[in-house]
């Protein structure tokens, strides 16, 4: 009797578990993604102690774009160039632009300004929906509630403390770099409506993103120090 019993309790609870995973699964995917992203200020902040913002943004994305290759076996065909324009916005400002602003705005300030200042990109997405869409519903003040006590938590874990120190040039940089993440969301939520596969849709962003970046290399006279890679 006890034995049935605590199954039922264990059924109850896998079947709880599995709706709460399928009710947010939007919300735990985004969570994974800020983990993930959270490590990358860090990261490229050392990098670019021996590398140009350009030559560190081809190197991640022709490796990123390498590991799609091997995952997505079947490439989105072509379905017109107005489609194909999409792909190309995507490239352009949630790739190229965005990250090269990015490495240069880490460049004049501390990562810690970057983050916080980028973690502003959620703001600007919804006021540029808002202005560009006009079905979209008016944005509640209970949003900009949110956002603001969002960022002040952000400010408080990633200062903690310590005094903060603005470097204008940097931090105008970030911004600039948050605004392009922004126009990044809204091209990919037109593309993600067509249903097709969300690693097919990245790695066709990710040629689209390392096409426009080559223009950069004479234009910032970029060098590739490849022993950089093998530094430990």
């Amino acid at each position: 009797m006890r034995g049935s019993k605590r199954c039922d309790i264990l059924s109850f609870m896998t079947k709880n578990a599995e709706n709460f995973v399928q009710k947010n699964k939007g919300h735990l995917v985004a969570l994974l993604t800020v983990l993930v992203w959270g490590t990358t200020f860090i990261n490229t902040k050392i990098l670019l102690q021996s590398l140009t913002p350009t030559a560190l943004l081809l190197l991640r994305f022709i490796l990123g774009y390498l590991a799609f290759l091997f995952m997505v076996r079947k490439p989105i065909g072509f379905h017109g160039w107005k489609r194909e324009a999409l792909f190309a916005a995507a490239g352009l400002t949630g790739i190229t632009l965005y990250f090269l602003v990015e490495h240069m705005a880490l460049q004049n300030t501390s990562a810690g300004n970057v983050c916080v200042i980028v973690s502003t990109a959620p703001l600007f997405t919804a006021l540029l929906k808002r202005l560009t869409d006009p079905t979209s519903k008016k944005l509640p003040k209970r949003f900009f509630l949110g956002f603001v006590l969002a960022i002040g938590g952000i400010a408080l874990i990633t200062f903690g403390g310590q005094q903060v120190h603005l470097s204008p040039i940097g931090d105008l940089t970030a911004l600039l770099s948050a605004l392009m993440w922004a126009l990044y969301n809204l091209t990919t939520e037109r593309l993600e409506r067509a249903g097709e596969s969300a690693m097919a849709v990245t790695r066709r962003i990710f040629f689209y993103g390392i096409l426009f970046t080559l223009p950069f290399i004479p234009l910032t006279g970029t060098t590739f120090p490849l022993d950089v890679l093998f530094t430990p």
